[in-house]
């Protein structure tokens, strides 16, 4: 283990050097840990002790001193300090007490808005879960997050918030969902290995024997072992560059010190020959240095900080009604400046909603109305209105989307949202809006086996228990291709039929012309066996996999769109 030193207080927490590159046995000794009993709590609550809490953050950002400097350091703000100084000598004490006033509105009204960004930018060091469930001396505790100590076991379930980076010693299903990271929402597989995965790289996105702090579990279940605590995190690396990003000054700040400089130099120039013209034409030398310096500092902008600053306030203002905080006051302006903005279309461009729009298949096509997650559309089949529940092909494809899925939708406050993996909440939800019921179908249809979707395979599959009894129905739904490598027939109108190589390209190059306009595309396919036919549960998934996947009929492609927001267009027109 190694620990960050620095010449102030050392950051929280601590690391394992290379646990992303180490067998997990050897992880397991460095940390002197057990998978099946995890930590000693003594030992934990020691580690703890040692290596500091496991917090983002050892200090917050700047101090309010620090800020309030910031505000009156600017050579403009001295510059008015000294007229004021000036004025308040010559004997004007109202001038002099008029650019003070300036001066200390301008950089109180700075502060206050710096501040309370430095304080918003501080809740990242939040963005971890408030609780952990870990093993200690082979019982399992509720801890708080901060408590979590390096080599402690970690149980995941759906829904949990990672507390620490961690190296999965279980995985069951498990995706885990890294947009604090990343900014990508689609769940990312996650798999435990003894060794890393060829080429696996540290980071997030990258480690799929990884879990990461701050990262939330959409499905499936996992133990892994905490190799990274506190500021050592992922997300620790993030907050410390955010915290500690140096303090530049912005081209507004530059153009107004600029012409700070450019006033004392004229200034300067006029008062130095005001004086010496008077003094030439027989004036007092007293009385013209006087006057010089009463018209240099009249020749002082006073109210112009006052106005920048008042400016780029009601900026924020604006921003900050956009739920956009701004760190810097000047930074605004350096936003204003910017001629290409560079976005990420998910979740940015788009409302992060997949929706099922298109259904292809060799019966025939379907599209589907409604956006997001409202179970609230209608199907057009061949261009007109259709009931999807009197096509029995369709129907069936809708009812193997809700079988070999795990998600739904549910309302929430005042709209709809995804439960679980927002793709197979957008199949449940297009079974909704044809009329299934999708509990109903999963209590008569239970689960009797399953291959979770791995990233290898690109594919899920699953055998429910039939209407007939003794009888089982398998459903499969992946990457197109992945799909049909495993299929022999398709479903025609008229019933199931042999799939040829011209039939195969014919579906695949659909798949293609569905991607090519723009939709996230799934190809499902299923059929019957006897119950005595399906593996024993128990069987590993490459067993399991092996047995479900092969002899399929092809059902169909589900094509999916993420509807771009609302205002977007408008926007990028802008």
């Amino acid at each position: 283990m190694k620990r960050r030193q620095k010449s102030t207080a050392p950051p929280p927490g601590a690391e394992l050097s290379g646990a992303d590159s180490l067998p997990l046995s050897e992880v397991f000794r460095r940390l002197k840990t057990s998978a099946a009993t995890g930590l000693d709590p003594a030992d934990a609550a020691a580690r703890s002790m040692q290596d500091g809490y496991n917090d983002l953050l050892h200090g917050g950002g700047p101090s309010a001193l620090a800020l309030l400097w910031d505000q009156i350091r600017s050579f403009m703000t001295l510059l008015l300090i000294g007229a004021a100084l000036l004025s308040y000598a010559l004997g004007e004490e109202l001038d002099a007490l008029a650019i003070a006033a300036i001066v200390v509105l301008n950089t109180l009204l700075g502060f206050g808005q710096e501040y309370r960004a430095e304080r918003a930018i501080e809740a990242l060091a939040q963005w971890r879960a408030p609780k952990a469930r870990v093993m200690r001396r082979g019982q399992v505790l509720e801890i708080p997050a901060r408590e979590v100590a390096l080599g402690d076991i970690l149980l995941l379930e759906a829904g949990d918030r990672v507390p620490a980076d961690a190296r999965l010693i279980e995985a069951y299903a498990l995706q885990a969902e890294e947009s604090a990271l990343t900014g990508e929402s689609a769940p990312v597989p996650k798999i435990a290995a003894e060794l890393p995965p060829p080429g696996a790289a540290r980071g997030a996105g990258q480690a799929s024997h990884m879990v990461l702090t701050g990262t939330t579990v959409v499905s499936g279940s996992a133990r892994a072992v905490v190799v990274r605590t506190g500021a050592f995190t992922e997300l620790g690396r993030i907050a410390a560059m955010v915290s500690g990003t140096p303090r530049s000054d912005s081209p507004l700040q530059r153009s107004l010190e600029h012409l700070a400089r450019w006033l004392v130099g004229i200034c300067a120039v006029a008062v130095a020959l005001v004086f010496a013209v008077g003094v030439a034409q027989g004036q007092p030398w007293y009385g013209m240095f006087m006057v010089a310096i009463s018209l240099a500092v009249a020749a002082i902008p006073e109210g112009l900080p006052a106005a920048v600053t008042a400016a780029l306030a009601l900026g924020v203002q604006r921003m900050s009604r956009r739920r956009a905080i701004v760190r810097q006051l000047s930074a605004i302006e350096t936003l204003g400046c910017a001629s290409v903005i560079c976005a990420d279309k998910t979740g940015t461009l788009t409302l992060n909603e997949m929706t099922v729009a298109r259904i292809e298949a060799p019966w025939g096509s379907a599209s589907v109305s409604g956006e997001g997650f409202e179970p609230r559309g209608s199907f057009l089949v061949g261009g007109r209105p259709a009931d999807p529940l009197a096509i029995p092909p369709l129907e069936r494809l809708l009812m193997a989307g809700v079988l070999c899925s795990h998600g739904d939708v549910a309302h929430r406050g005042r709209r709809w949202g995804a439960v679980g993996d927002p793709t197979e909440a957008a199949l449940v939800c297009a079974a909704r809006k044809a009329g299934l019921d999708p509990p109903h179908l999963r209590s008569r249809h239970p689960i009797v086996v399953e291959a979770p979707f791995e990233a290898h395979r690109r594919r899920m599959s699953v055998a429910v228990a039939a209407s007939a009894p003794r009888v089982a129905e398998i459903f499969v739904k992946g990457a197109p291709d992945a799909v049909m490598s495993c299929c022999r027939w398709y479903q025609a109108a008229g019933g199931e039929r042999a799939l040829t190589d011209r039939d195969r390209a014919g579906i695949l190059a659909r798949a293609e012309g569905l991607a090519g306009e723009g939709l996230r595309v799934l190809a499902v396919a299923g059929r019957r066996v006897p119950r005595a036919a399906l593996p024993d549960p128990g069987s590993s998934i490459e067993v399991v996999a092996a047995a479900l996947e092969g002899d399929l009929t092809f059902l169909g492609l589900v094509g999916l769109r993420d509807p771009p927001r609302p205002d977007v267009p408008a926007a990028i027109e802008r």
